[in-house]
């Protein structure tokens, strides 16, 4: 973030990306430790080596002239698959630029007629990002390829991997950005619940599937709560919290009615939804759905358990998320105080979570402080994210002094085995 966008580049020069630094230092000692050192799982360097590149891109200001096809290309790597790594993320930071625009088509299809994952991603992300709420024809045509949910029935499958899925799903989210386009919205929201299906590819990385799907219906219809009358039918709302709080699953509809009309042979999953899977990109879609709304109807439904029989229903982390997503729906209730941060998680948990680790008589033995101690970390970690998002570059001091006050309250519980 130091170098953000202060870079010009020259026409005739290639973009240096500087060398990720992979050593480490032993802290006692001060030793150096290299990663063939030590045992690595295989492509650990794969994303570090991809966010290098994008950290590339977002060097260069919005401003310079000369990014155009042809150095675009000029700067395409030739040999090691790091640097082809590196150079998939450097597109996306060049979209997220805006540069990608003079991108030429022919271009475009060179890069993804290869089929290199992390290119495509890193492409379609960063086009998407360049037409970000444009709903520009071709980029949307060139989307949906890799989106079965987008494409007709009759269409020929394909063989898409799932990371390059993803990606397109998440394009379709910046391209439709607040346009609250009711086809769009309407395939966004079965995708957040879509079921394994019959098909083994369709069990693999369900999450991330929905989670994006979540993601991107947040941003199609974002900050417009139940404004467009166009999607009131489609009940998004209802349909949203059904999937963040579980029940009975419903009667398949449109398109996923005819093709998961079997059950799936991988996965077992009962009658009951799935929220495993649907809860976090549901919160998520609620909270950018509502965005700075006010809406206190459905910030409700984010509100943390206030009992200990509630909290043990709900995972941790998906507290952190209607923690997160609460925040987004009433935006301008964000205080950079301490008694805002911490008031989030309910007051009658509070004593619970300080109390030692004694099985005496002085104490409930049905509590479970492990659980009351994981869901007040979330919750405060969601509210710790949601006031460093407001107060971003405002050099606030009381919401500095409250965050770092957070931060030594959780290095604390190291010592105390909260």
């Amino acid at each position: 973030w130091l170098f953000f966008k202060t870079s010009i580049p020259t026409p005739t020069e290639l973009m240096p990306i500087p060398k990720l630094c992979l050593s480490g230092k032993e802290p006692v000692k001060g030793a150096t430790i290299e990663m063939q050192q030590i045992e690595l799982p295989p492509n650990m360097s794969l994303w570090p080596s991809f966010h290098n590149g994008v950290a590339a891109g977002l060097k260069i200001s919005p401003n310079a002239r000369d990014v155009d096809s042809t150095w675009i290309v000029y700067n395409k790597p030739k040999g090691q698959e790091d640097v082809s790594t590196e150079h998939a993320g450097f597109l996306m930071g060049l979209g997220l630029n805006g540069h990608l625009k003079t991108l030429s088509f022919m271009s475009i299809y060179e890069y993804l007629v290869k089929c290199e994952e992390m290119t495509s991603v890193g492409l379609l992300l960063g086009i998407s990002a360049t037409h970000r709420g444009t709903m520009d024809t071709t980029t949307t045509k060139l989307l949906s390829v890799h989106i079965e949910a987008l494409l007709p029935t009759t269409a020929l499958e394909l063989d898409i991997p799932q990371n390059i899925q993803v990606a397109s799903l998440m394009g379709i989210g910046f391209l439709y950005q607040g346009s609250a386009k009711r086809h769009i919205a309407e395939v966004l929201l079965q995708e957040v619940g879509r079921p394994p299906g019959p098909e083994m590819e369709n069990s693999v990385e369900r999450e991330s599937y929905a989670l994006t799907a979540g993601l991107a219906l947040g941003l199609v219809t974002l900050g417009l709560g139940e404004s467009p009358a166009g999607l009131l039918d489609l009940q998004i709302p209802d349909t949203l919290h059904y999937y963040m709080v579980g029940g009975n699953k419903r009667q398949l509809s449109g398109s996923q009615k005819e093709k998961y009309k079997l059950p799936s042979f991988q996965v077992r999953e009962g009658d009951n939804v799935n929220i495993d899977v649907t809860a976090p990109g549901a919160t998520l879609a609620l909270g950018l759905m509502f965005f700075n709304t006010g809406n206190r109807a459905v910030a409700e439904w984010m509100n943390p358990p206030n009992t200990h029989y509630l909290l043990d229903l709900v995972r941790p982390d998906l507290l952190m998320l209607r923690t997160i997503a609460r925040g987004l729906i009433l935006w301008s209730d964000i205080r950079s105080d301490a008694d805002w941060l911490f008031g989030q998680f309910p007051s009658n948990f509070k004593i619970d979570l300080e109390r030692p680790y004694y099985w005496g008589d002085k104490y409930e033995t049905s509590v479970d402080y492990e659980s009351e101690a994981q869901a007040w970390c979330n919750v405060i970690a969601g509210a710790s994210f949601c006031m460093g998002l407001k107060y971003a570059g405002s050099e606030n001091q009381e919401a500095f002094k409250t965050l770092h006050k957070a931060l030594k309250t959780f290095i604390g519980f190291q010592s105390k085995h909260v």
